[in-house]
């Protein structure tokens, strides 16, 4: 099986930010080892979905509704790799959730 590095974009999801509700996008990498891309690609959203559920910070139905996107996916890394655990990068949305 390949490593691979899948990129996620969320362009709206509710989140509690210094007590403070709001709409809130990211982007977050997950390593995965699959088959091929698109098992890489539905195991990474199924890590994150999983990972949403479990940030405080994130309203529950929102963590089982947020539309995940792949964004970028690479292939080719090291095993070592599925170890990292990169952190999220939030962005303001402009969208209305």
């Amino acid at each position: 099986m390949t490593v691979f590095l899948v990129c996620i974009k969320c362009d709206c999801i509710v989140m509690s930010v210094d007590g403070k509700r709001g709409a809130y996008g990211f982007y977050k990498n997950e390593y995965v080892q699959a088959i091929d891309s698109s098992a890489a690609a539905d195991a990474a959203k199924l890590r994150l979905r999983n990972a949403l559920q479990q940030n405080a910070t994130v309203a529950a139905k929102d963590a089982l509704t947020a539309v995940l996107e792949i964004d970028e996916i690479e292939e080719g890394f090291d095993e070592s790799d599925l170890l990292t655990d990169e952190g999220f990068v939030f962005f303001e949305s402009e969208k209305r959730c």
